[in-house]
């Protein structure tokens, strides 16, 4: 494993430049611990939705307007994060 702290400061600093989209999603889920059903219900659509959003190899992601959505319901802003380091490319 990592020596000394390196374990939780790499749980903590995930590498967004190499993440799909999708592993942005499913991370900001992560961080969140809410279910699909919930972020469902604070954004006002449905957990078949937002599993698509989390199911890796399908392509289906959400919309530029639903993202403030998203980052509101799962309260982190994981997906901004995600996104800004993809401009840093």
């Amino acid at each position: 494993m990592f020596p000394g702290g390196q374990a939780q400061k790499a749980r903590q600093m995930p590498d967004y430049q190499n993440m799909t989209a999708t592993g942005a999603m499913r991370h900001a889920k992560d961080v969140s611990g809410l279910t699909a059903e919930e972020i469902a219900a604070a954004i006002g659509t449905s957990a078949a939705v937002i599993r698509r959003y989390l199911q890796r190899g399908d392509g289906y992601e959400p919309g530029l307007d639903r993202i403030p959505d998203l980052c509101r319901a799962m309260r982190n802003t994981v997906i901004l994060q995600w996104i800004e380091a993809k401009l840093e490319r």
